[in-house]
């Protein structure tokens, strides 16, 4: 067996499993499991990435396992516990339980969500028959189950009805997928952003219950998640008008109950080639196909001009969408025969194929669009070509108005009769989305209108967009306005913002739209909207962890705008580099938006660069420069009267001091800091100052007050949604509980810190709160735990290179190590971090390594070389005066000299 030897049942520690019947209770098994591998076998490296290497399975879905977020499949349910050294005996009393708990959540179904996504079916669907046949052969066919279903069109065949026949075998075949359907317009061929397969996976882990905060910020850890969510589900997942099969590959499930229909314009060879996709083709309808459609949209009148109706088809190219628009036409004048309409229909389409010298297949097309448009009234046919304009996806009413320059009431009357006209088709509430092929028909006509009118109609939405973003972030941030661009009243109308929720809706429903038309307005030589739009919604996209974003707006801003514009998106790029823990991306940046704002004089954008470079340097255990940086950066805001930026500036240097563990005057700095947060009326300050207040309290004992400034501070960070601070506050009072004692308390906040800092991307953060949970686990004395959760930190300060991490988390790995292994297991953690602390500067880091290797060496008996290091460490403690001096005294108090009877730690 490759777990190991059989462990009997009398030997064994698992807890009893006949009584398991939920997924948390099973999850318990399986630690209780790893626990005792690690503690029979001394199997100290047995975690959960470990485990991932020998099972061959992803790591996140792993973790999921062990987390109790995921139910495990019956292979890899065997596989797992044979791993973790279950004996045959056990073994079968868990196939037996992990199935129970399956049965049970089956018959929870209820209560579970079962999404049905599908849009609408399309009326009057026609034809098909064979392919709707292929697609039902493909859900019958025997095996291990359903593979993943493809339809791919003819190359150059757009509208050929792709969406519309993924829709109705989806319709038809729904109800063999109880656990529902999921889908997605991945917008494929969309010139200016196809949905990002993250973002694909951000809404299917909505849509299957789980909450925003809980959603990885990592697209592979999405990926996971989303596999292991449907591992046993039976559902339907429809990827609408995929680009290439990069795109969907991340986006197919691993079990085998689900079944995956992809329409795409591509053949995606590669998805056939290596998931065993099959794929349907399509073609256009046959004559006898396109004739029975009209017959369904125009009725009586198709059977009385048979002859004009089939030339009606043939004109169209058999394509669903213009014969769908031309019978909307038809519908419309109903004194024409369809001989007529035929007429008029090959007149237009002959003055089209004289313009179109090169055979563009989509003429056919574009005849029916043009048809289609000139019934149209002055000023709907003004708004369809304006939407050629608008570099969005979606566009709402306000947008409408402000880019016809018109009032709400009439850009509302345009729309609703372009959707009348199947010109637009609503995609949600109050909004409207356009076809890609008309999409490509308005940017044509649009070409032909004044430039000066496109560039004026341009105008006007961006100072619309401008005037509702400033409003919505009025509310969200209304303390740091006068640090916003100045924007005035457009004029135009905006939405009804009323409260920090519909701001927050609004922003995150256009943030789309909002980014690409920044983008496009920059290519198109108005940088100057991109940099008003990125320093409007800075706040915005820093605390929503909308960092894709961020970078391309910033990132755009910097390659067009003028040097003050470029040097503050340069600060802002490095903000976000500092996130995402790209430290060296995050030096350069904040270094060259010095260096811009140095040249043109900017002084408060060159305190605001130092500031974000004392953030980062002091990450990398550059110490010296860090308070070098932030008294400069203090200095320059102390010249400008900048109180907000002092007060800042005064926090973050109280949060330095409280590092290196002079915390005297980290609690001075942090008072400050307060005082000015409070004058000035900034909640983000004042919960940021009083979590670091409380950080710093605790610390010296005083866990009374500590207990009130961070519970204030969790009220403050909750109700203004501030989800970075509301993870700090979370860890320092899962530090406060663990302290007194308190480890349940202390585990619950710490698990809750980490649900944030993931799915903000906060890696730093996410490091130190998995060093938490290590330390609690440790408490706990589950010792596996408690290495996992060192390891994983471990790998994250690795991997951005974050020096006081690093260091910390050693410290914290070599004390669960020294109690759950040989002592000199431990050594060389401690012996790293201390190298680490003497470049960092980090003196209490350095004194607990000095205690560590102390406690390794008492153990190995070499006690005057233990006593030198107890010794080094009491004189570190003692001089930052923090409680674990007493701790210190005590041991060199009991320490026994070489020959006497023995070493108590």
């Amino acid at each position: 067996m490759e777990g190991g030897t059989e462990v009997s049942s009398a030997d064994s520690t698992l807890a009893e499993v006949h009584g398991v019947g939920t997924l948390d209770e099973l999850s318990e098994v399986l630690r209780q499991l790893r626990r005792r591998h690690a503690r029979s076998r001394n199997d100290s490296e047995l975690t959960v990435r470990e485990l991932a290497r020998r099972s061959g399975y992803a790591y996140g879905v792993i973790s999921e396992y062990f987390s109790g977020k995921a139910l495990p499949p019956t292979d890899r349910f065997d596989v797992l516990i044979r791993l973790l050294g279950a004996s045959a005996t056990e073994q079968r009393a868990l196939a037996t339980a992990r199935d129970r708990v399956a049965e049970q959540r089956r018959t929870r179904r209820p209560s579970v969500p079962v999404p049905r996504e599908l849009p609408p079916d399309v009326y009057g669907f026609t034809g098909r028959a064979a392919e709707l046949g292929a697609l039902d052969q493909l859900l019958d066919q025997p095996g291990e189950g359903p593979g993943v279903g493809l339809i791919s069109a003819v190359a150059g065949t757009a509208g050929v009805g792709k969406t519309a026949l993924a829709l109705r075998w989806a319709h038809r075949v729904g109800s063999r997928f109880p656990d529902g359907c999921l889908y997605v317009d991945l917008r494929g061929y969309d010139p200016d952003r196809p949905v990002r397969p993250a973002e694909a996976l951000a809404g299917f882990l909505r849509s299957l219950g789980v909450d925003g905060a809980d959603i990885p910020h990592d697209e592979a850890e999405r990926a996971a998640r989303y596999r292991s969510l449907l591992a046993e589900a039976r559902m339907l997942i429809v990827l609408d008008n995929a680009r290439d099969t990069d795109q969907v590959r991340t986006l197919l499930p691993g079990g085998p109950g689900c079944v995956v229909l992809v329409t795409s314009r591509d053949t995606l060879t590669g998805l056939v080639a290596r998931h065993g996709a099959h794929r349907v083709g399509l073609d256009p309808l046959t004559p006898a196909e396109a004739v029975e459609l009209l017959g369904v949209l125009l009725g009586r009148r198709v059977a009385d001009e048979p002859d004009a109706a089939a030339a009606l088809a043939h004109r169209c190219a058999r394509l669903p969408l213009t014969l769908r628009l031309v019978a909307e036409l038809a519908t419309g004048r109903a004194e024409a025969t369809l001989a007529e309409l035929d007429a008029e229909l090959a007149d237009v389409r002959h003055r089209l194929d004289r313009l179109d010298a090169g055979g563009d297949p989509r003429t056919a097309s574009r005849a029916v669009f043009s048809w289609s448009y000139r019934q149209l009234a002055a000023d709907t046919a003004r708004a369809f070509r304006l939407l050629g304009v608008f570099p969005g996806r979606e566009i709402d009413p306000c947008a409408m108005a402000a880019l016809a320059g018109t009032d709400l009431g009439r850009a509302r009357s345009a729309l609703a009769a372009l959707a009348r006209a199947h010109l637009v088709q609503p995609v949600r509430a109050d909004r409207y989305g356009m076809h890609d092929l008309l999409r490509a028909y308005a940017a044509d006509l649009a070409a032909g209108d004044p430039e000066h009118d496109r560039r004026a109609a341009l105008a006007r939405l961006h100072e619309q967009q401008l005037h509702a973003c400033s409003l919505a972030m009025d509310l969200l941030a209304p303390f740091d306005r006068d640090r916003r661009p100045k924007v005035p009243d457009s004029g135009w109308p905006v939405p009804e913002l009323t409260d920090l929720a519909s701001a927050f809706a609004w922003l995150d429903l256009e943030r789309a739209n909002l980014v690409a038309t920044a983008v496009r307005a920059a290519e198109h030589g108005w940088p100057g909207h991109a940099s008003q739009l990125a320093a409007i919604l800075l706040r915005y996209l820093d605390t929503g962890a909308h960092y894709q974003d961020a970078e391309l707006l910033y990132g755009t801003v910097v390659d067009t705008a003028a040097p003050a514009d470029r040097a503050h998106a340069l600060t802002s790029l490095g903000i976000v580099c500092w996130r995402l823990g790209r430290y060296s991306d995050a030096v350069a940046h904040h270094e060259l938006a010095l260096e811009v704002a140095s040249e043109i004089g900017d002084r408060a954008e060159q305190a605001r660069a130092l500031i974000g470079l004392g953030i980062v340097y002091w990450q990398l255990g550059r110490t010296a420069d860090t308070l070098r940086s932030n008294q400069r950066a203090l200095e320059l805001y102390r010249e400008l009267g900048d109180r907000i930026g002092q007060a800042r500036v005064v926090g973050n240097l109280g949060n330095v001091h409280h590092g290196l563990k002079n915390n005297d005057v980290a609690v001075a700095h942090h008072r400050q800091a307060l005082r000015l947060f409070r004058e000035i009326g900034d909640p983000a300050g004042v919960a940021n100052e009083l979590s670091g207040l409380g950080s710093v309290l605790q610390e010296q004992g005083h866990f009374i007050e500590a207990m009130g400034h961070l519970q204030e501070a969790l009220a403050l960070a909750v109700q203004a949604g501030y989800r970075e601070t509301e993870a700090q506050v979370l860890n320092n009072l899962g530090i406060v509980y663990r302290r007194l004692g308190r480890l349940a308390d202390a585990l619950e906040h710490h698990r809750r810190a980490l649900e944030l800092v993931q799915h903000i991307g906060d890696r730093c953060a996410e490091g130190y709160t998995l060093g938490y949970l290590g330390a609690v686990h440790q408490r706990m004395s589950e010792h596996a735990d408690a290495l996992e959760h060192h390891h994983r930190g471990l790998e994250i300060a690795d991997e951005i290179g974050d020096d006081h991490l690093t260091a910390e988390l050693l410290n914290h790995l070599g004390d669960a190590l020294l109690a759950s292994s040989p002592p000199l297991d431990a050594l060389g953690c401690y012996q790293r971090a201390l190298t680490i602390t003497h470049r960092t500067g980090n003196r209490y880091q350095r004194g607990h390594a000095h205690n560590g290797i102390a406690a390794v060496l008492a153990a190995a008996g070499d006690t005057p070389a233990a006593r030198g290091h107890w010794e080094q460490a009491l004189a570190l403690y003692t001089e930052l005066n923090v409680p674990e001096a007493d701790d210190v005294r005590v041991r060199l108090a009991r320490l026994v000299e070489p020959h006497g009877t023995d070493v108590t730690l």
